[in-house]
């Protein structure tokens, strides 16, 4: 199959929805792709990215073992999405942290006695851009019929003191990947002490 398209500088004008536009090429004839943006820029403008986040006291990460929830994305049975984690993030504020290796941990739990203790925002575009409603769902407080089970690990705590390594931020690319009626956690090898302040990005795409 050939591709053709129009030799040009990058447009200065937005094209309409179903508009027919033709394909940008570059000087040596190559195919311009989306790199103008950032890798979530079309499905955020879209509203398909949300962004949520523990509320600035933090939450505490329990053992992977447990059936609690620390910080838990989950994706209810009878959505009609899966919901694609696209980052990790999280921050130590507490002043003393258990040695211990920080993990993402799946399954699919029954879940419930959720207490929505995290906010979701929007992150398609806040201003102006399109407003989509998230179907997965965050929750600090829950209780699993079964306890998660290690997926892989994010970070390692080496000293008690470990509050100035700074923030963890983890890209998913792709790799973790929530059908309805499953979810993904951050665990501990050793339940912390210390709280910490966690936020995930992720899209939503029809199952």
């Amino acid at each position: 199959m050939q591709i053709s398209g129009i030799v040009n500088p990058p447009s200065s004008t937005s094209n309409p929805d179903a508009s027919q536009p033709v394909a940008l090429m570059g000087k040596a004839a190559e195919l311009i792709v989306a790199e103008l943006h950032g890798k979530w820029y079309t499905a955020a403008y879209r509203g398909r990215v949300f962004h949520g986040a523990t509320n600035i006291a933090g939450t505490t990460i329990t053992t992977q073992s447990t059936t609690t929830s620390s910080f838990m994305l989950y994706n209810p049975l009878g959505t009609g999405v899966n919901a694609e984690l696209i980052s990790t993030d999280i921050g130590m504020i507490g002043s003393t942290t258990v040695i211990a290796t920080i993990l993402q941990a799946v399954g699919q739990p029954i879940i419930t006695n959720v207490t929505t203790t995290v906010t979701v925002l929007i992150s398609a575009n806040p201003f102006n851009g399109a407003a989509g409603t998230n179907r997965a769902q965050l929750t600090t407080l829950a209780t699993l019929s079964a306890a998660m089970t290690f997926f892989y690990p994010l970070f390692n705590i080496t000293t008690t003191a470990d509050i100035a390594v700074g923030n963890l931020h983890y890209d998913w690319d792709g790799r973790l990947i929530l059908a309805p009626g499953s979810a993904t956690n951050l665990g501990s090898n050793i339940t912390q002490s210390a709280a910490f302040v966690c936020s995930y990005d992720w899209a939503e795409w029809p199952a």
